[in-house]
């Protein structure tokens, strides 16, 4: 059992995805075997769809706000975003746990100098 937390794992299969990369494997299933509580799938399955259905939005507010691009191996950090992004467009979680959740995966993936993109 993985011990990130849910919008960690899930940017770990947006990220790829928005990258062209994986294709012909099932992310979904990964991401299913990673997450035991089916309510937690289900919310996972939930933040991935909204994002993905409103993508190119997300991705055009996303370069609004932020003053320039990160740096490629820093990528799992704007899939992070993006999903803050499509949950609070969405109403899908309350606004501080999104915060809270986001700065949290950005740690967790290893890039503990973004994290106060999180709260921005």
């Amino acid at each position: 059992m993985s011990t990130l937390n849910l919008r960690a794992r899930i940017a770990q299969v947006l990220e790829p995805m928005r990258a062209g990369r994986g294709q012909g494997v099932d992310p979904l299933a990964d991401l299913d075997r990673s997450v035991a509580d089916p309510r937690d799938r289900a919310l996972a399955r939930a933040m991935l769809y909204a994002c993905l259905r409103g993508i190119y939005r997300y991705e055009r507010w996303l370069d609004v706000l932020r003053e320039r691009p990160l740096p490629r191996a820093a990528r799992v950090v704007d899939a992070v975003l993006l999903l803050a992004l499509a949950s609070l467009d969405q109403g899908i979680d309350a606004e501080h746990a999104i915060v809270s959740g986001s700065v949290d995966a950005i740690r967790q993936l290893r890039q503990p100098g973004f994290a106060g993109l999180g709260n921005a």
